[in-house]
């Protein structure tokens, strides 16, 4: 079962601001900037993250925590007692509440590959914060 609401880029539109957009766009502090780096030297996990993955990751909490999550969809295609099914899920906002043996594939697209690249979230984001989010505060200063 799981739970859904609307598209990213209404979603980001509404609530992008509220769950602290701008102020992950706009950390670009020396002290950010150096705890980043040497956390990334040491192997501290999640140093290196980009602003974009900084800012889904607490956009993910946010929409768990504010209950936005409205529509319920539950094995769609009525196979789950028979086999497998398959959602594309970059586009929607989504939690996981029940169910089990879920696999989780992520690929990396080169921005330049995309067909509709405008309507991908770190463009939708970059445009609202007004500023790149996805390039790590260290390449920043490089």
């Amino acid at each position: 079962m799981w739970q859904t609401t609307e598209g990213f880029d209404v979603l980001a539109q509404l609530h992008a601001e509220r769950a602290g957009l701008r102020q992950i766009a706009e950390d670009d502090s020396f002290l950010s900037r150096t705890v980043e780096e040497w956390g990334a030297r040491l192997g501290f996990r999640g140093m290196g993250r980009t602003p974009y993955d900084m800012f889904m990751l607490r956009f993910h909490d946010y929409l768990k925590e504010t209950r936005l999550f409205r529509r319920v969809v539950e094995d769609p295609a009525g196979v789950s007692a028979l086999g497998t099914w398959i959602v594309f899920t970059d586009s929607v906002a989504h939690a996981v509440m029940s169910g089990q043996y879920a696999i989780e594939q992520t690929f990396l697209v080169p921005p330049e590959s995309l067909v509709a690249p405008q309507h991908a979230p770190y463009r939708i984001l970059e445009n609202i914060a007004g500023r790149r989010l996805t390039q790590s505060f260290s390449a920043k200063r490089g």
